[in-house]
This record gives C-alpha cells, structure tokens and sequence, in this order.
C-alpha cells in the first residue's frame, strides 16, 4: 500500500549516512493517523496484519540497538470511526457532527490541550524542577519511598490508595458485610490492599476513608464492625506486621477476649491437617476461623460463634493473604488443592447464615483458583469479578500519582480520588513529561511508553512493576551527573530508559525464586549461544520442552502466537526480556508492536 511504501522510503533515507549528516538534525521520525477505524475492525486478523506492516515498514537502525525497547518505534495514531459523519445534512448540522462526534477531532484538541498545558505548566515549588542528588531533591524522594513500597510486606504508608477493587468493596458492602474473594496474579496488589483494609481497623474507618456517606443509624454498628487479619504473607515485617497486630488487638478488646493467635502456631496445625488424608478441610477452616476469635470454649461452628457475636453486638470482617506461602504445592498436592478449594467455598457457607455477622476477604492468586475450581471456573470468577486486581490504564495513573503524593511532591498533593484521568495525566507531566523529549519533540508520549513497557504482551500490567520502575528511574536520575536541558520535570528521558533493564533484572532475579519452572528454565538458557536468544524463538533453540513453554505461558512471562505454525513463533514482554538476556530481531519487533497496540488498545489519555 502507498503508506507501506513512503513508510520503506523513509527507512531507507534514516539508514543513508549521507542523508543524515546533511538533513539529520533537522528531521523527525514519522507519525502515521489511521481513520475508519471501527470497534469491529479491530477485531480482525486484517486489523493485526495492517499494524505488523506498518510497524515493519519503518524499522531505522537506530530500533535495532541493544538498549533499544521493543516498543520504541512508529508512532501510530487511530482515528476512531463515527458513523454520524456518513450522514451530514445542512452545513451547520454538519459543523455540529464534526464538533461532537468526530473522534480524531477530539482527539486532536485533546492532544493540542496537553501539549499548551505542558508547555505553560510550571513547577508550583523549586523542589519540583530537576535536581540531581540531594536528599530533598525530589527524584531522591520519590526513589527513598518507592524502594519500600515495591514491596507491599513492608507496609510502609498508611494513607489509603482507593483502587477499583476497594472502592467497590466499600461501595457494595457499605451496609452489609463482604464475604468475597478477590483474585489477583502475582505482584498485583492483594498484600498492599490487605494491609490497607488492616491499617484501617474497623469497616466504619475504612468506608469514611472510601467517602462512603455512613448512615447516622448504622454509625455505632459499623464501629463495632472490625477487620479481623487471619493469616498472612511470610514476608510481612515491620509497620506491616505493626498494622495487623494492632487490628486484631482492637478486635480483642472491645470482645474482652485474648490474643492468642500466632500465625507459627497456626501453620504447625496446618501442617498437621495436611498429613492426614482424612482432613475435613472444610470444618477445619470454620474451626481455625472460630478460634481466631478467641470468644470461648463452647462455640463449635459459625451458626453459634454468630449467635456469640450478636450477643456482644460485635460483627467481624475476617481477611486472609499468604494462601501461596501456606500452600506452596497446590498443583501438585492433592491435599493442598482440597484445603485451598475448600477455603474459598467459605464466603457460600457464611452467606447460608441468616443476618450474619462474620465477613471474609480472601486474597488469593488467580493460578490457585484455576487450580482448584476445575468446574465452573468462569462462573466463580465472574460473582467475584467487581474485586479482582486488574490494573488498567486509570488504575496506573492513580498508583503513579498516590506515589508521588505519598514521597511528598508538591504537584501530587491533591486527593487521587477527587481527579479525572486526564487531569492525573496531566499532572503527571511534572514528573515524566508530556514526552521522553521537548513537548514539541517527535519523542513518545511518557505516559504510553511506561504503560506500555511494564505490560505484558496481553496487556497485563502488575502493581509492583509499576513501583519498581519509579524506584529505578528515580535512582538514575538522582545519580545522573549530565546536565540536561528538561527542567520541567522531575525523571529524566534516559534515565527512564535505562531503568527498564534494572526492572527486568530484579523481576526475573524475583520470579526465579518462587516459580520453580523459570528457575529450571534459566539454568538451560545459560547454556545456549547468545545469537539463539533472540525473539521471537523457538522452542528448540532455548530447550525448553512443550510442558516448560505451557507453564511460562501461563505464567505470562511467554507468550505463543496460535496463528501461525512455523517454529519461531515465541514471545517475551519487555519486562522479562532483558532480565533473561533476549535480544529483538528487526522482523520480531514489528510484531511486539502491534501485540501491544491491540493488547492495549485506546489508552484513555493518548493524545
């Protein structure tokens, strides 16, 4: 097609020494606008071809650099179709259907009000503007709180960060108790969420802190409504481990009851319980549950621990994390399979009590549920599908912006919650940029490229990615000892770049250690020549057997193109593929591209 075509033109001039020593410095990548771009299209193998094309049309040799990205490349902006403007009558109707429903128009102005606003936005303090080095420089901040919070087991802020899970977890249960699971993979947020619900202590705290209006009757009832951590992850230290005693403390108190649970204690009758074949498991979580209330020797099920709990005019909300640390075999372990499908059958056993006063939150992995729920999978995740941990588009900009009010920034100061995406994005410019260059530059937009590189090929992101890139890119900023032109922000263009190698290293070095099968995996790859590692690959050329590439798959840490059937047909995200020493080949980035483009779709805030 003639875009393909200028597209290769283009290629050629960027790759002709001649040409960029004379016009170099004064041309710019190019950006293609696609139009007619309709919901139904995409969904079209001809939508996925086109995007491959394109992004293999205009492949410099600058893409094809070591310290390149996979998703640096060709700039491809979709104008969304609408179908008002095939029927346009008079000329002011016409100017009217232009103005409102024209989807590239309004994203033209939207792109021209984050540019004007990033070219006028000003640092509202000095500490806001680049500054290398220093312990108030506020890159060194946001490194200083961002190191502690890539792990949530330290629990190392207080101030509630209210994500889509929470919020409809206050929202639906302001009024009655939650029995639910929330399910959530690996790094997505279940520890820092459950040691959010922990530090809040009593569901009253926590409905006020969602801006729940609580009704003046229920008030006193909701104070004696306490969060009650059962078990918890292995790793928790610290402030962490401060907020779960205390919240059990509160419990006891006001039950005039003894804290005796002692989760050593607990695992050792667990262990018990496992090594026995005959195991209720079951009645063995509603016996450990009633003993986790401490509320006296008679009380031998829920219907009488419920009884107990009116009498007193308490009602507890029980919340539980760590299931994979309890349960680290539960694919191989028939045992630990039935104690983890019997857990989650839990929240259906509370909700056969009448006005029941006991709730539970389990926080569990979403591998352990599709371990242990064979039949009926798609049902169990849909009921419990307003909780699970997804982190879209907003949920990002959100988690980006709390951050950076939590290190103190001065431009993140006002409540997350009171912000529409587009005002956090622009907000946001003060710490990244509208792009990784000048606003006027033909650069990425910062926003996209971070999402898009801390995805996975699915378009999956994870909390902690998230956090530990703003660690790395901080830590090379504050270290930086260049002098850079961009005093408009607070992270540095390169220092984002490069921080995406420390991101991958540290995640596969993280990742190695509880996925037995990545471990097993990285020990044959030290064995293969460099020039094999290469994406995409083969299966034969990293040894890796059929059973090994299912697992990593399902992991998300592989990903496998079913369209086609040559071989070399598997994938790596950006996010594992520097940590396992993997190199992009020119003809597999076109194809990385355009997995994201689709994956991602329509980020809300793209020019």
């Amino acid at each position: 097609m003639g875009t393909e075509f200028i597209l290769n033109r283009l290629t050629s001039l960027a790759n002709n020494q001649e040409w960029q020593k004379q016009f170099g410095e004064k041309t710019l990548d190019p950006r293609v606008i696609t139009t007619f771009i309709n919901k139904e299209f995409k969904k079209t193998d001809q939508y996925k071809v086109g995007l491959e094309r394109l992004n293999a049309a205009y492949m410099p040799d600058k893409y094809a650099e070591d310290n390149t990205n996979a998703i640096d490349g060709l700039e491809i902006i979709e104008g969304e179709f609408s179908s008002q403007l095939l029927n346009l009558g008079t000329l002011d109707s016409a100017l009217s259907v232009i103005e409102n429903a024209s989807p590239l128009l309004n994203e033209g102005l939207n792109w021209a009000r984050d540019f004007f606003n990033s070219e006028n936005q000003k640092p509202t303090q000095k500490t806001d503007a680049y500054a290398c080095g220093g312990e108030d420089s506020p890159a060194n901040k946001l490194y200083e709180l961002s190191a502690q919070l890539v792990y949530a087991e330290q629990g190392k802020t207080d101030k509630l960060l209210l994500t889509t899970p929470l919020r409809n977890l206050a929202q639906r249960h302001a009024s009655s108790l939650p029995q639910i699971v929330s399910i959530g993979a690996k790094g997505s947020g279940k520890t820092f969420n459950y040691i959010q619900l922990c530090r809040r202590g009593n569901w009253k705290k926590f409905l006020e802190e969602a801006e729940i209006n609580v009704d003046r009757n229920q008030s006193s009832r909701l104070t004696s409504t306490f969060i009650l951590p059962f078990t918890h992850s292995k790793n928790t230290v610290d402030d962490a481990e401060d907020a779960i005693s205390q919240a059990r403390l509160s419990f006891y108190k006001k039950a005039g009851a003894q804290d005796s649970f002692k989760q050593s204690k607990f695992i050792r009758i667990k262990d018990a319980a496992l090594r026995n074949p005959t195991t209720d498991w079951l009645a063995f979580w509603e016996k450990n549950i009633i003993d986790l209330h401490n509320l006296g020797g008679q009380i031998t099920d829920f219907e009488a621990l419920n009884e107990e709990m009116k009498k007193q005019e308490l009602q507890t909300i029980v919340v539980i994390d760590g299931i994979e640390d309890l349960f680290p075999e539960v694919g191989d372990s028939e045992q630990e399979a039935l104690a983890v499908k019997n857990l989650l059958e839990l929240p259906n056993r509370l909700r056969e009590i009448r006005n029941c006063a006991i709730g539970i939150v389990i926080f569990i992995r979403e591998d352990y549920v599709e371990a242990v729920t064979a039949q009926n999978l798609g049902q169990f995740v849909e009921r419990y599908e307003p909780y699970q941990l997804q982190w879209d588009a907003d949920a990002f900009l959100r988690l980006v912006y709390w951050t950076c009010g939590q290190a103190g920034l001065t431009f993140a100061q006002d409540p997350v919650a009171n912000l529409t995406t587009r005002e956090i994005s622009v907000k946001l410019h003060v710490l990244w940029g509208l792009k990784l260059g000048s606003p006027s530059s033909r650069e990425a937009y910062s926003v996209r490229w971070v999402y898009a590189a801390l995805c996975d090929l699915k378009g999956r992101l994870q909390a902690r990615d998230v956090v530990r890139f703003l660690k790395y890119a901080s830590k090379k900023t504050r270290d930086s000892s260049s002098v850079s032109q961009l005093t408009d922000r607070v992270l540095m263009p390169q220092a984002m770049r490069n921080a995406m190698n420390e991101c991958s290293l540290e995640k596969v070095e993280e990742a190695k250690k509880e996925l037995a099968v990545l471990g097993d995996w990285i020990k044959k790859l030290a064995n293969i020549e460099p020039d094999k590692k290469t994406i995409p690959f083969s299966a034969k050329a990293i040894d890796a057997s059929m059973e090994q590439l299912e697992k990593l798959i399902e992991y998300g840490i592989v990903y496998e193109d079913k369209k086609i059937t040559e071989p070399h047909r598997y994938y790596l995200p950006e996010s594992y593929r520097q940590g396992l020493g993997f190199t992009m080949s020119k003809g597999g980035r076109p194809k990385v591209q355009a997995m994201l483009k689709d994956s991602l779709g329509k980020i809300p805030v793209d020019p």
